[in-house]
């Protein structure tokens, strides 16, 4: 039986500087540096905020709406009920 074992050595991985981060994502290791992480994590954190405020936009809209809507039916039965009371 013949095994291979490959090993992928970096010269960072072996003497990491200050700055470099060393990750296991759930099958391979790679390594990177404070800033490209925390680069990705805020444009992935800017992509999740702005679909927030784009839900919390429709929503506000829809309500709005909902209000205008209620405000109309309101004035609607207020002028029924005047009209059969004379």
């Amino acid at each position: 039986m013949k095994m291979a074992l490959e090993v992928k050595t970096n010269k960072r991985a072996l003497r990491p500087t200050r700055d470099d981060v060393i990750i296991y994502d759930g099958k391979d290791w790679y390594i990177t540096t404070k800033q490209d992480l925390f680069k990705e994590y805020e444009e992935k954190l800017d992509a999740k905020v702005k679909a927030c405020d784009e839900k919390l936009t429709a929503i506000t809209n829809f309500q709005t709406e909902i209000s205008r809507q209620m405000v109309e039916y309101g004035n609607l039965i207020k002028e029924l009920v005047q009209k059969e009371n004379k």
